[in-house]
């Protein structure tokens, strides 16, 4: 048996269709279970005072088609052809066919006795009658089979199912077409959305990259400045505190010396006012201190300039780190803001003169 048969029933409006085996032993479930249905056609036929017997026409179907869909699944399909068949030449009902449903409509509308006799008519394919009940019905089934409304209603029922379908084909395309539209428009909108999406990214990376090759060279700046500062502050203080601590040091080891030298300047100036005793201490004495205010002011300056410059670098690291933010949203007036902050003038430290260059420019200094 082939894999999928091809079959159609012009006779009783069942369309042309191909199914698989599987699916035709369905089909002909849905065949039985029909049948199965109409229990109220098994009853006895009495025409006069005529009986004919009960006529088991549901019986009979089931018994036949159980037996075809047995065979189609041990893999023979020619049982079914020839039912097939003799439903083509009305000698078989099915079930999906106009005949089977004028038939439960009459048996819906209670009228029993015609269900049966229209049953009867097109199912001695499948039921053996008794030649009585065969003369009985014989004239109806000639007047049935051979009436031109009988034989044109195939072709109107074909026609009209091809019309539904086409129909009904109608409505899926428009609705699938329907569905891909709204798809598309939803897909389109997520990729345009991706695309501004991925715009605005690579324009903000555009942006920070740009803010770091700015920021990213003054803060490196600024930190080597800082540190260069730092040492100098430690080292200016080291000699600063050295220039303190040697004098003391010197004058404290040699104290015997130094007050004996200074019993003979008072002595040697007791009564009279010595220039020379004046300059031999003031001098020197104004020299060193000139000298240790350098030593501070370079101190206090590079102290000044190296807490500068770190405050420069943190401003500048903090705005690179803000940058990459996106909730922060830097502008270009932040941008500015900053970039005005970190370039701005260092601070100035007051100019000093130099060293007096003899005592009476040193006494007008002072006075």
């Amino acid at each position: 048996m082939a894999d999928r048969i091809t079959f159609e029933c012009l006779a009783q409006g069942v369309p042309k269709q191909t199914l698989t085996a599987e699916k035709l032993a369905e089909w002909l479930s849905e065949e039985i279970i029909f049948w199965r249905g109409t229990g109220a056609l098994n009853v006895e036929i009495i025409i006069g005072r005529q009986n004919y017997g009960r006529q088991s026409v549901s019986q009979s179907y089931r018994n036949e088609l159980e037996t075809i869909q047995r065979q189609l699944l041990a893999g023979d399909s020619e049982p079914f052809k020839a039912f097939l068949n003799k439903a083509e030449d009305l000698h078989v009902i099915l079930a999906h066919g106009q005949i089977a449903a004028n038939i439960k409509s009459l048996v819906e509308e209670g009228r029993t006795n015609s269900a049966l006799w229209l049953a009867l008519v097109f199912s001695d394919g499948v039921m053996v009658l008794s030649d009585d009940l065969h003369r009985e019905i014989a004239g109806l089934q000639a007047a049935i089979r051979f009436n031109p409304r009988v034989l044109t209603t195939s072709d109107t029922i074909s026609a009209a199912e091809a019309l539904q379908r086409a129909k009904e084909t109608e409505i899926q395309v428009e609705t699938m077409t329907a569905e891909l539209h709204a798809v598309f428009e939803a897909k389109r909108s997520e990729l345009d959305d991706l695309i501004e999406k991925s715009r605005q990214d690579l324009l903000a990376l555009h942006n920070q990259y740009e803010t770091y090759l700015v920021l990213q060279g003054p803060s490196r700046h600024w930190r080597s400045v800082a540190s260069r500062a730092t040492k100098i502050a430690i080292a200016a203080f080291i000699v600063f505190a050295a220039l303190l601590a040697v004098p003391a040091l010197t004058i404290w080891r040699h104290w015997d010396s130094v007050v004996a030298f200074l019993d003979h300047v008072i002595e040697e100036s007791r009564g009279t006012f010595s220039i020379a005793s004046l300059v031999v201490f003031t001098i020197p004495f104004f020299a060193y201190a000139w000298v240790l205010k350098h030593v501070s002011r370079v101190f206090n300056q590079n102290l000044l300039i190296g807490a500068d410059a770190e405050h420069r670098r943190v401003m500048a690291v903090t705005f690179l780190g803000l940058a990459r933010r996106k909730s922060v949203g830097i502008g270009e007036e932040d941008r500015t803001l900053v970039l005005n902050a970190l370039f701005r003038p260092s601070p100035l430290t007051p100019q000093d003169d130099g060293p007096p260059a003899g005592l009476i420019e040193l006494m007008s200094k002072k006075s």
